[in-house]
């Protein structure tokens, strides 16, 4: 008469036994817990809350170190036990996975915010005028004054030709106003002081009440001038470069 099949935790104590091997030194040996190799002989295996891939990590393990053959211990754990779904059960809190989404929520903010910096920056440096120390060479033809200068505009070198409009000095200016008519540079001195250098935009206004002023203007025919509410007429060409003292 042939004999009941082993179970699978018989075959794993008689294997160790004959080894002569302490189940508690198994233990320290595959640095797996005492209470797992203890189900495994005892055919409790089952009760134990692993997922089915760690449970047979711990088998094929205890099966190498005592000479058994894995495949056929999987099998039999599968025949005696039932075939599971491996797959691995990882904890996970609702609490944790909402900090977790929050934070993730916040790195994205950040990149989009950087991002955005960075494009609104890239955005108005690429509008502005780099602007050349001035290179003059002057001289007098008739009652005038002009001279040669040199600036950048974006990637380009631009020489234009200013022309320097004597005024006459016995004027007297309480209200010095400019209206821009279309994008032009300046700059205005009082005194040899700086009091305003920019870009001028369509329909910009600047008003002063200095008695005089000398203007450095990019675009000649880009801007007006008013001298106490009167208008100084066409300055100059579109384009042009010119020094003006007000009055």
């Amino acid at each position: 008469m042939v004999g009941e099949p082993k179970s699978l935790g018989e075959i794993f104590r008689e294997e160790r036994e004959k080894k002569g091997l302490d189940l508690k030194e198994v233990s320290s040996l595959l640095k797996i817990s005492y209470r797992y190799l203890e189900a495994i002989e005892n055919d409790t295996f089952d009760k134990i809350n692993l997922s089915d891939f760690y449970k047979k990590a711990i088998i094929k393990k205890y099966a190498n170190i005592i000479g058994l053959n894995e495949n056929n211990i999987i099998d039999l754990y599968y025949s005696q036990y039932g075939r599971n779904e491996d797959k691995i059960e990882i904890p996970f809190k609702n609490k944790d996975r909402s900090r977790c989404e929050w934070k993730y929520g916040i790195y994205i903010l950040v990149v989009v915010i950087l991002l955005t910096t960075i494009f609104i920056s890239s955005y108005f440096q690429s509008r502005l005028i780099t602007q050349k120390e001035p290179t003059y060479t002057l001289y007098s033809i008739s009652n005038k004054q002009e001279s040669s200068y040199t600036y950048s505009l974006g990637s380009s070198t631009y020489t234009s030709t200013e022309t320097i409009f004597p005024q006459s000095e016995n004027t007297l200016s309480s209200t010095i106003k400019v209206i821009a008519n279309e994008r032009t540079w300046i700059r205005v001195f009082n005194d040899e002081k700086i009091i305003y250098e920019g870009i001028l935009n369509k329909g910009d206004v600047l008003t002063w009440t200095y008695t005089s002023l000398y203007f450095h203007i990019g675009n000649a025919g880009g801007i007006e001038i008013f001298y106490n509410e009167q208008s100084m007429g066409v300055l100059g060409k579109r384009g042009e470069v010119i020094k003006l003292k007000v009055p």
